[in-house]
């Protein structure tokens, strides 16, 4: 049946060891972007540089290290982001992008030290780790839908694992998906809340029929 009454308690937060699933995939995709990320490094600098170029000088291994850093910064930034896949996907190639572009304008002022092949090698890989952690992330997580109260009328559905949320103040952008009922009226506080969450890439969907696909049911 699909007309069962939200519970707070059991709809709100998951369950400690759904928690505790959540935490481990989350520190599986992080391991595999710092391996992916470690991999990249070492294979572009040794085939494009020579095995010579880590003991070479300090100002090498400097140069190199930045660049990690730069990717790391990115992965990190990618398995942060929210809403739908393309909308993390477009989010993690901009933000690796600027990363990059911050460091490439301080190289110019600073007049610092720089490899074109290393930097651009370092690019590259930085923009596939940053799109490989929102694929992982998007496929191994489960996704964060919230429950608008004062929005869903006298919807009943019963939506597992989902947030209720009654306060407009409340940042909606952390969610995936957000739920309302369509017919009902939005107030100016609300409006406001739910734009925040649409410019952030969330769904905003009608309860029913999300609950319908969620189930493969109708309800009558």
């Amino acid at each position: 049946m699909l007309m069962n009454p939200i519970s707070e308690a059991g709809s709100t937060r998951p369950a400690a060891s759904e928690q505790e699933r959540s935490g481990g995939r989350s520190f599986a995709v992080l391991l595999i972007a710092s391996l992916a990320i470690a991999g990249w490094s070492l294979a572009s600098v040794s085939l494009i540089r020579g095995f010579d170029f880590w003991v070479s000088s300090q100002a090498n291994l400097i140069h190199v290290a930045i660049n990690v850093a730069c990717s790391a910064l990115a992965a990190a930034y990618a398995s942060r982001l929210r809403g739908t896949l393309e909308f993390k996907f477009g989010q993690a190639i901009a933000a690796t992008v600027a990363i990059f572009g911050l460091y490439a304008l301080g190289i110019l002022v600073g007049r610092l030290f720089f490899s074109r092949s290393m930097f651009g090698f370092a690019l590259i890989g930085a923009v596939c780790v940053s799109v490989l952690v929102v694929g992982l992330r998007h496929r191994l997580m489960r996704a964060r839908v919230a429950i608008i109260s004062p929005l869903i009328g006298g919807s009943t559905f019963s939506v597992p694992f989902a947030r209720i949320v009654s306060d407009p103040s409340k940042d909606l952008r952390q969610f995936d998906i957000v739920l309302v009922s369509l017919t009902e009226h939005v107030s100016a506080d609300w409006g406001r809340a739910l734009s925040r969450a649409m410019l952030a890439g969330c769904k905003v969907r009608h309860i029913g029929q999300y609950v319908e696909e969620l189930s493969g049911a109708v309800s009558l």
